[in-house]
């Protein structure tokens, strides 16, 4: 049997705690995307549009490229399972820096029938290095199929920069680069998603979880070249997105004002927690491009599960990333809230510290 990797988000467990731990979206959804649910109730009993035509075309739109580049999924999680069953198979490999968001592992598992790592380096922040992905895409015998990169990176934040994606597409054009943005919305980096006829091998995964706080409703897209795009529409399972997230995520990608306010909450608020975090002398905070913070607490003497059992008796819940492949027990993440939420986690720590 197969071991599934961890997602590790269990805020569903909990009643009355300040979320640190899920990454999204502190001021909550878009009251459009809430009005929008709320106006549609009498089309619950409908099926909802298999193709997602609406939302393709509200995807395109927001990610500069034609409806016929988008495919939408329940999730950003069957994006990369739909991806996984339709270009990998027994005889194939796959790269996978780590560490990075489980369910990248989880589903190439069910499908490759080798899984190569690339343990990155917390001396350099955990930062992906073009020469050292290419040479192990050469060093394999089998050739790699997939190389699987998230920027902004979960759990490290650390961008990937664009020249060095493109050095990767041009130097291994026989490998896919899976790049999964879906903290992409939380930086001030642009997405690589208009590059994608130009490089048949770059398939661009993007979520409405995280930034736009849809969790619950299940709404992705993969942005991809024409014919890739195509092979993957015709794998798809029928009706994969329910209609009240349909409704959802489109109110939400029109919402620019939503997003404005958000983008400037969150890059205010983000500085201050960096701030009074890296004031705690037993911490060591990584820099980061996006709206959670990697931490070390080797220095406090606790590990990881314990720091998060004692904040959890003060109602607050971090990430315990020690079941990341490459981390341990003195690393947790942190993401950002509101200036008193944010607050009252700084005071916590130094409290238990």
């Amino acid at each position: 049997m197969i071991k599934m990797t961890c997602h590790g988000d269990d805020a569903y467990k909990y009643s009355d705690v300040i979320d640190f731990a899920s990454n999204s979206n502190p001021c909550g959804a878009s009251k459009k995307a809430v009005d929008a649910i709320r106006n549609n109730l009498d089309r619950i009993s409908m099926y909802p549009d298999s193709d997602c035509v609406e939302l393709c075309k509200e995807f395109a739109k927001y990610n500069n490229v034609c409806s016929e580049n988008i495919i939408a999924g329940n999730g950003a999680s069957e994006v990369i399972r739909l991806f996984c069953e339709v270009f990998l198979n027994k005889s194939d490999s796959v790269l996978i820096p780590s560490p990075v968001f489980s369910g990248f592992e989880a589903n190439a598992r069910l499908f490759c029938g080798e899984i190569k790592y690339l343990l990155l380096n917390s001396c350099d922040d955990f930062k992906i290095n073009a020469d050292e992905v290419l040479g192990e895409i050469n060093r394999v015998k089998n050739r790699i199929k997939v190389v699987f990169l998230c920027s902004p990176n979960n759990p490290s934040g650390q961008f990937i920069p664009k020249e060095s994606i493109l050095k990767i597409l041009k130097e291994a054009p026989e490998t896919y680069v899976f790049l999964d943005e879906s903290f992409i919305e939380f930086s001030e980096m642009d997405s690589m998603s208009s590059e994608v006829e130009k490089h048949g091998n770059l398939f661009v995964l993007r979520s409405m979880t995280k930034f736009f706080a849809l969790a619950g409703l299940r709404v992705g897209c993969g942005v991809g070249n024409k014919n890739l795009i195509e092979i993957l529409r015709g794998a798809k399972l029928e009706w994969n997105v329910n209609f009240p997230g349909q409704v959802a995520a489109v109110e939400s990608l029109k919402d620019k004002e939503y997003i404005e306010n958000s983008k400037f909450l969150i890059k205010k608020e983000k500085q201050n927690l960096f701030n009074g975090l890296s004031l705690i002398n037993k911490l060591r905070v990584y820099p980061s491009y996006t709206n959670f913070f990697l931490v070390d607490i080797e220095k406090t003497g606790l590990k990881s599960g314990e720091m998060k059992s004692m904040l959890l008796k003060k109602n607050i819940l971090i990430r315990d990333c020690s079941n990341f492949r490459g981390l341990s027990e003195n690393y947790i993440r942190i993401c950002t809230r509101t200036k008193k939420e944010n607050e009252k986690l700084l005071d916590a720590i130094k409290e238990i510290i």
